[in-house]
């Protein structure tokens, strides 16, 4: 029955995030063809921004709240820690946002003035993270794939017409609206179930929940901040021509990785609760990751030449992405294992000895020129998950 219950929950799961790799992909296409490839250079450098702040304000706490609730089901559960942390954060983080948008430390062209509003936000992108973390603890996966599934539709439309009438501006602010919408939605899902209450507030046991989520949170901002770190390496010895070409391998990366992403939470979740489910999900990763590379390598040239003509040549990229994603997809699976058991320092260190040996490898490889700027990227991707595999791997059998 749990193997049935973790193939059914990966199922709704893959449906979820189906509806929103969909939706980000047709209009990415339509994103790249209306703004060209520098505004769309600056658009994923926006994109990338907001993210980070949002994974800074939910501070890991949706992995943390994910596992507190998978591991007590049958049981009531005071989540009002996690909420109060949360939003302190989010509110912390408005302030820290325009601060900085106003000392000009974000490259926003003469629109900066128009970015300081998206501070306004954050609150919604980080509560919509930790609701997604309570229902994915709940095991409500056929909910949250309800919730994306009206979100996207939303987010479709306010995207087309803001972005024909509005340009990069309109682009931007419909991404607000997608998370303005979801927390909405997340808000009236999640908190209908009767084991969820909130009670006083504690501090004690706020300063017990910080110093266990610390490790999760150095992870999860260290992940997104490490592309964000990437952007600005490639704005400093190029343009935004090059971050615009670097957004579509990005994306076509994720296309590649989308069921492995999708695994991520159901995988989390059973390991949590005690269930083994790793040598099956390695099959799935593997064989979907395949599988995906193949179709996109035979219709390479049809597929890149949606994005239009500026972007034609990523094609020759195809392959190699294939093969980072290939390794990513392995390395999930035991990084899963290894947060399920509670060692979040060891994969913390991990993470953070991978990022610095793609950054160096970059910079060692533009510098001598060995490669150009998007080769270099991909090949110090390659050499450094391929070590970071190895290093998780030796993790896993260690303890």
């Amino acid at each position: 029955m749990k193997i049935k219950n973790f193939l059914s929950d990966s199922l709704w799961s893959l449906l979820s995030s189906l509806s929103s790799a969909l939706t980000t992909f047709i209009l990415s296409i339509i994103f790249a063809n209306e703004l060209g490839v520098e505004d769309f250079g600056f658009f994923g450098l926006t994109h990338s921004t907001m993210l980070l702040f949002s994974v800074i304000g939910s501070f890991g706490l949706n992995i943390t709240i994910l596992r507190y609730i998978a591991s007590n089901l049958n049981v009531q559960k005071d989540i009002s820690n996690y909420f109060f942390l949360s939003s302190l954060l989010g509110v912390l983080l408005i302030f820290l946002f325009i601060a900085l948008c106003l000392l000009g430390f974000f490259p926003f062209y003469e629109k900066n003035y128009l970015f300081i509003y998206l501070a306004l936000f954050i609150p919604f992108f980080v509560l919509s993270i930790i609701l997604e973390g309570i229902l994915g603890g709940l095991k409500k996966f056929h909910t949250l794939a309800k919730i994306n599934f009206i979100a996207n539709i939303n987010y479709f439309v306010v995207s087309c017409y803001g972005v024909y009438n509005f340009g990069l501006v309109g682009a931007v602010y419909s991404f607000c609206f997608l998370y303005f919408l979801k927390f909405i939605l997340l808000s009236i899902y999640s908190l209908r179930d009767k084991t969820l209450f909130f009670n006083s507030i504690s501090f004690s046991k706020t300063k017990i929940l910080f110093k266990e989520t610390f490790p999760i949170f150095m992870q999860e901002i260290l992940q997104n901040i490490s592309g964000w770190i990437l952007i600005m390496l490639i704005l400093n010895y190029s343009s935004y021509k090059e971050v615009g070409l670097f957004n579509v391998i990005f994306q076509i990366m994720m296309i590649i990785l989308f069921i492995p992403g999708v695994m991520k939470n159901v995988v989390l979740s059973y390991l949590s609760s005690g269930l083994d489910s790793m040598k099956i999900s390695l099959v799935i990763n593997v064989f979907s990751v395949a599988t995906i590379g193949i179709v996109l390598t035979i219709f390479s040239e049809q597929f890149i030449g949606m994005y239009g003509k500026d972007f034609y040549h990523v094609s020759d990229y195809i392959p190699i992405v294939i093969l980072i994603a290939l390794i990513i997809s392995v390395c999930n699976i035991y990084i899963q294992k290894l947060i399920a058991r509670r060692n979040n320092w060891i994969v913390f260190y991990s993470r953070l000895a991978r990022d610095l040996m793609i950054y160096l490898g970059f910079i060692i490889m533009v510098d001598f020129n060995v490669f150009y700027i998007i080769e270099s990227v991909l090949y110090a991707y390659i050499l450094a998950n391929l070590l970071y595999l190895f290093l998780v791997i030796y993790q896993v059998k260690r303890i």
